[in-house]
């Protein structure tokens, strides 16, 4: 339902944020975020453990040395929506598809 969506959103922007944290850790030491990768920047939010169910999965791509997009695309469920959010290297974080369950 639109309620549990919205209170599902926070789990995408916090990992989103732990990525920029990790991210801007990355550029710092190498100067741009060329290789960057969720080995390289030692987080992924994609590992759920210890019986923890994804709610979104995560995607991490460099478009260029001075910029980069993380998506949390939602996991299609029973009556749920594929919601999407992104950061991008500036931190902004948008929904890209709203479907009524994060306005």
């Amino acid at each position: 339902t639109p309620v549990i969506a919205k209170l599902e959103k926070p789990e995408a922007i916090q990992h989103l944020d732990a990525v920029s944290d990790h991210m801007k850790a990355y550029r710092g030491f190498n100067g741009n975020y060329t290789g960057a990768t969720w080995a390289a920047i030692n987080y992924n939010p994609n590992g759920g453990g210890g019986g923890q169910t994804l709610i979104f999965t995560y995607a991490l791509v460099v478009n260029s040395p001075t910029s980069y997009t993380c998506t949390a695309q939602r996991e299609p469920a029973a009556n749920h929506a594929a919601d999407t959010v992104v950061l991008n290297h500036v931190g902004d974080v948008t929904t890209v598809t709203r479907n009524g369950a994060y306005q």
